[in-house]
């Protein structure tokens, strides 16, 4: 989809760092879900039992998952939303999960969409970049946190 809506747009160095960072931000993002959260969600399931483990599953493996679909779709209209409703979803999915805060998370979260805000008017490139640092950034802080757990 995205390859099509810059098909018609003259190659310049500006619409390949555009095109570079739109991948870097799409991998960050399932780093950032995939890298543990999605297994730490596992092991919280598999803690439950009975009617509060198909709570626990109805809540974040459908009501909760479906709002990070619709941040994954919602890249094709503003990549900003997509990004604070995948991030902001996968955090509220953890503190679901076993009520754990990931308090970077939501202050790298909060503190890149203020400057997403604050770059409007701007060449996109500045909010990609934005997005792309804060989403390396929540990976390296949350990896080095896997890592000594």
């Amino acid at each position: 989809m995205a390859a099509t809506a810059v098909s018609g747009q003259e190659r310049s160095s500006d619409l390949m760092v555009a095109g570079g960072l739109a991948v870097f931000i799409t991998c960050m993002l399932w780093w950032s879900y995939f890298s543990w959260v999605s297994e730490y969600l596992e092991e919280q399931l598999s803690k439950k039992l009975g009617s509060i483990q198909a709570r626990f599953a109805r809540d974040v493996y459908s009501f909760l998952h479906f709002l990070i679909i619709c941040g994954i779709i919602g890249v094709a209209f503003a990549l900003s939303i997509e990004y604070a409703l995948f991030i902001g979803i996968s955090a509220v999915l953890v503190w679901r999960a076993d009520k754990i805060v990931l308090l970077p998370r939501l202050i790298i979260l909060i503190a890149s969409i203020a400057g997403v805000v604050l770059s409007v008017g701007q060449l996109p490139v500045l909010a990609l970049t934005i997005i792309s640092l804060s989403l390396l950034l929540i990976n390296i802080i949350e990896w080095k946190k896997c890592q000594h757990s």
